[in-house]
């Protein structure tokens, strides 16, 4: 049996001494144990970005790990209640199946609308419909298709919007509805 070569050969470590003399092989540098010393050992800008504290990464309008239930619940809040005013019949809040979740799932006039709620905070730097990933929208048709099927309504006309709620600090909160956002 032949040896195989790796295309990538493991590092060893380089001769001491005069070229021709034998030498010891000088022992390979350790690795940091601590995360601090690995940061430490980043190019400068990227070391400083990665020390920072959560807060000073998170981007502006966006709330604090903790408190992002708390912002998607009150948005959702609004957007039902903004919906309810604009003639929409509300069928289902938080529609779970094992395939993902549909934030409202309601009636204008006879379309069954799957409706994604998108809040951000104050002064948020991209249009909330805007995060709507093109795996989302996927996982939202795939839910949607469970609901129908499960509901004996896959005749049934249906309609993917996107609500974007945008929660101030104090005052109302701007709701703008996307219908046919994809």
């Amino acid at each position: 049996m032949g040896t195989t070569s790796s295309p990538h050969p493991e590092p060893r470590a380089e001769p001491q001494g005069e070229p021709g003399e034998a030498a010891e092989p000088r022992p390979l540098p350790a690795r940091p144990a601590t995360l601090a010393a690995r940061l430490a050992a980043l190019p400068g800008r990227l070391a400083a970005l990665l020390a920072r504290p959560w807060n000073a990464l998170r981007r502006r309008g966006e709330p604090p790990p903790g408190d992002r239930k708390s912002l998607g619940a009150a948005g959702e809040d609004a957007a039902a209640a903004f919906l309810k005013k604009s003639g929409f019949t509300i069928l289902s809040r938080n529609y779970t199946s094992r395939r993902g979740e549909i934030d409202i799932i309601a009636l204008d006039g006879r379309i069954v609308c799957f409706i994604e709620v998108k809040t951000r905070g104050p002064d948020p730097l991209l249009p909330p419909e805007r995060n709507v990933t093109p795996a989302k929208k996927r996982r939202i048709r795939s839910v949607a298709r469970h609901y129908l099927r499960s509901r004996h309504l896959l005749d049934s006309v249906c309609r993917f919007d996107v609500v974007s709620v945008i929660l101030p600090e104090s005052g109302t909160p701007e709701i703008e509805l996307k219908r046919h956002a994809f």
